[in-house]
C-alpha cells in the first residue's frame, strides 16, 4: 500500500534543505485550486476526475505522472484491501477517503517494489551523513541528494511524489535505449541523469514505474481500454459532488443481457449499441430467488457473465434487486403470495454483502426492489414497514463492503389505485414512507428512483394544469383511462409530485434517478398487449421525439435528475419475442438489432 508520511516529517524534510531550493519548490507545485470533472486525455483515451484531478494537477501534472494508462477503478492494495486505483505512466494512485486531504491520495511505493531484493547492494547501503553544503540528508533511509536531483525532488514535489532516497547516485544500464545514465532511486521513483539535455528542464527525466508495475502484476486488460463516456459521479472519488452519486445529468438504458457463454455474441452487439448511442450505463436485474435458490446456495454464474462484459465494455452499472425465494418468507407464500418482500432480512443482507464485495468496482449502484407499491410486486399485499427494513438491510450491508456504490430507494410504479391488495398511489406511497417511524427510512437510501408513466401523452403536459388535448380514436372509449389522459398516473412529469414530497421532507439534497422511462410505440404494426393498448396512438418517430424532448426536461428543467434510464434499449432483438409482447414496442432497437427512430434520435441529441 502506498506509504503516509505525517505533517511533522514533512516539517523536518523542508528544514533539511537548503532555503533557496526549498523556496522554488513551492512555487513549482503549489496549491492552485484545480477542477474535478472529468478531463481525457487523447493519447491514452482515459479520464482523470475528482480528487485525482486535483492532485494530478497541483502535484506536478503530466510532466511529473505522465499519461493516464488505466481508468479508476478498484484494485486490491499490499494490505489486502481494495482501494479506488489508477495507473499513470510514472504513478500509480489509490484513493483512502478516511484520511484527510492530502493524504486521502496516496501513490504506491513503486520504487521500494523494484529495488526490493538490492539492499545488499554498494548504492543501497545507508551512509553516515557527508555534511555536503546544499545537500541533504535524510536519516529516515540514510541517504542523500544533492545537485540536480535535490533541485529537482524538491520542485516537483518532495516527499509526497518521491519519499525519501533509497540509494546514492549510481550509473546503471537503462533498458530501454540501452545506454548507461546516472540514477538515483526513491521510494516512489527512479531519477535518471541526462546532463546533456540543452533544455534544462530535461536534464532530469523519471522512469515510467507507473508502466512497469502494471505489465509487472497483470491489470486487467478491461481497464487499459480507452473510456468511451467520462466517468460518473460514482467514480469520481472525492471532489465536490459528495451528495450527488452522479452528475446532471447522466444517459442509461434498461438492457436484456445473456447469463451464460452462448450469449456473448449478443451482448458485445447490445453494448457495442449502448456505446454507439453514446450512453454510460446500463441497468439489469439480480433476481434473488434465480441466485439463491436454496438458502446459503448461490449461483453468481449467470449474473457473473452480465456484469463482467458491460464492466469490460466500458458502462456503468446499476444493479435492480428483486424478487424474494419462497424459502425467505414461507410465510407469505403459504398464504399464496410469493416474491414477497423478504421475512429473512439476516438472508438479504447476506446476499447484499455477497454482491457487494463480488463486484466492487464494477457495480455503481444497487436499488433496492422494483416497484414496490405494486402489489403484485411485493407478494400481493402493499405496506410500507417491509420495505423500509428491506431498504435498512440492504444499505447496510452494500455500505459495510463498497460504501462508493449508490443505493437507490426502489422505482414506485405510477398509479392513482388505493387498494393495498392490487396497488397503492405513488405519491402517497411516498408520503407514507417518510412519514413511518419518523422519517427512519430517510437513513437507508443515496438516490431516489422512479418510474413516471407516459402513456400516450406529450412529455410537456401534465394533469390537471396541462392535460394530454384527448384526441382518441372511438374503439378506446370503454377501456378504463379515457384515452389515459385523466389521471396525474399517465404523465412524464408525474416525477414533479414525487419530487415535492421529496423536498417537503428534507430530502431535497437527493437526487433522482429515472430508473424505467419511455414511450409504448406500436402504431406501426399494431400489436399492442392487454393494458397497454395505449401503445397505438403513437408512432415509431413520435416516440422519438417524446423521448428526447424528456430528456431534455431532465436536462433544462430539473437540477436534481442523476441518470435517466430509458425502457428499454433491446428487448425486441430477443430471440423468439412476439410483436405482441408487452416489452417488444418500448424497445429503441428492432429485431437483427436494427435501430428503430428512436434509437437513432437519442444517438444524434445533444448530451
Amino acid at each position: 500500500m502506498a506509504g503516509r508520511f505525517g505533517l511533522a516529517a514533512l516539517v523536518v524534510a523542508a528544514m533539511l534543505l537548503p532555503q533557496t531550493i526549498a523556496g522554488a519548490g513551492l512555487s513549482a507545485v503549489g496549491a492552485a485550486p484545480a477542477a474535478t470533472e472529468p478531463y481525457r486525455f487523447a493519447e491514452t483515451g482515459h479520464y482523470v476526475s475528482g480528487r485525482f484531478r486535483e492532485y494530478y494537477e497541483t502535484r506536478g501534472g503530466l510532466y511529473v505522472f505522465g499519461l493516464p494508462i488505466t481508468r479508476a477503478y478498484w484494485e486490491a492494495s499490499t494490505d489486502g484491501r481494495k482501494y479506488l486505483t489508477q495507473y499513470f505512466e510514472r504513478a500509480r494512485f489509490e484513493y483512502h477517503p478516511e484520511n484527510s486531504q492530502p493524504y486521502d491520495v496516496l501513490l504506491t511505493l513503486l520504487g521500494n517494489e523494484i529495488t526490493a531484493a538490492r539492499g545488499g547492494e554498494t548504492p543501497f547501503r545507508p551512509v553516515a551523513n557527508p555534511n555536503v553544503p546544499g545537500g541533504a540528508y535524510f536519516k529516515e533511509t540514510g541517504h542523500t541528494i544533492g545537485g540536480l536531483f535535490l533541485e529537482f525532488w524538491v520542485r516537483y514535489g518532495g516527499l509526497q511524489n518521491f519519499g525519501f532516497p533509497l540509494s546514492e547516485p549510481f550509473t546503471e544500464r537503462n533498458e530501454a535505449d540501452g545506454k548507461t545514465y546516472t540514477v538515483q532511486y526513491f521510494e516512489r521513483e527512479r531519477m535518471e541523469l541526462h546532463p546533456e539535455s540543452v533544455d534544462p528542464n530535461y536534464r532530469v527525466l523519471l522512469g515510467l514505474l507507473g508502466v512497469e508495475r502494471a505489465n509487472r502484476v497483470g491489470i486487467p486488460a478491461v481497464v487499459r481500454v480507452p473510456e468511451q463516456v467520462p466517468p460518473s459521479g460514482t467514480a469520481i472519488p472525492g471532489g465536490a459532488q459528495q451528495n450527488f452519486p452522479a452528475r446532471h445529468i447522466e444517459y442509461g438504458f434498461n438492457t436484456f443481457l445473456i447469463g451464460n457463454s452462448g450469449g456473448t455474441d449478443y451482448n458485445n452487439k447490445t453494448l457495442g449499441k449502448v456505446r454507439e448511442a453514446g450512453f454510460g450505463w446500463i441497468r439489469i436485474q439480480l433476481i434473488w430467488r434465480d441466485i439463491e435458490p436454496a438458502k446459503g446456495q448461490y449461483n453468481f454464474a449467470p449474473l457473473d457473465q452480465q456484469i463482467d462484459q458491460a464492466y469490460g465494455a466500458g458502462s456503468n452499472i446499476l444493479v435492480s434487486v428483486l424478487k424474494s425465494p419462497d424459502w425467505a418468507d414461507p410465510v407469505a407464500v403459504s398464504r399464496g403470495r410469493a416474491g414477497s418482500l423478504p421475512e429473512d432480512l439476516d438472508a438479504f443482507a447476506n446476499l447484499m454483502r455477497l454482491v457487494a464485495d463480488r463486484y466492487i468496482g464494477k457495480v455503481q449502484a444497487y436499488e433496492i426492489w422494483n416497484e414496490q407499491n405494486l402489489a403484485g410486486e411485493v407478494g400481493g399485499h402493499v405496506e410500507i414497514a417491509p420495505y423500509v427494513a428491506t431498504l435498512k438491510a440492504g444499505y447496510g450491508a452494500i455500505k459495510q463492503f463498497d460504501k462508493g456504490a449508490a443505493v437507490l430507494f426502489g422505482g414506485l410504479t405510477p398509479t392513482a389505485v388505493n387498494k393495498p391488495e392490487v396497488a397503492i398511489d405513488d405519491v402517497e406511497y411516498l408520503r407514507r414512507f417518510y412519514a413511518y417511524n419518523g422519517g427512519e427510512g430517510k437513513r437507508y437510501y443515496d438516490v431516489l428512483a422512479a418510474h413516471p408513466g407516459s402513456a400516450a401523452n406529450a412529455p410537456e403536459t401534465k394533469y390537471p394544469e396541462q392535460p394530454g388535448d384527448g384526441a382518441c380514436p372511438p374503439i378506446y372509449a370503454h377501456l378504463a383511462g379515457t384515452c389515459w389522459n385523466n389521471s396525474p398516473d399517465f404523465y412524464f412529469r408525474r416525477i414533479e409530485d414525487q419530487r415535492a414530497i421529496m423536498e417537503q421532507n428534507g430530502e431535497g439534497a437527493k437526487q433522482i434517478w429515472l430508473t424505467e422511462f419511455g414511450w409504448d410505440a406500436c402504431a406501426d404494426f399494431g400489436a399492442s398487449a392487454p393494458g397497454y393498448e395505449y401503445c397505438e396512438l403513437t408512432s415509431s418517430q413520435r416516440q422519438a421525439e417524446y423521448i428526447v424532448r424528456a430528456f431534455g426536461i431532465g436536462k433544462e428543467r430539473w437540477p436534481w435528475m442523476g441518470v435517466m434510464f430509458l425502457w428499454n434499449l433491446n428487448y425486441a432483438t430477443i430471440p423468439e419475442i412476439a410483436p405482441s409482447d408487452e416489452k417488444f414496442a418500448w424497445s429503441v432497437l428492432g429485431p437483427g438489432f436494427v435501430n428503430r427512430p428512436a434509437f437513432e434520435a437519442v444517438k444524434a441529441m445533444s448530451k
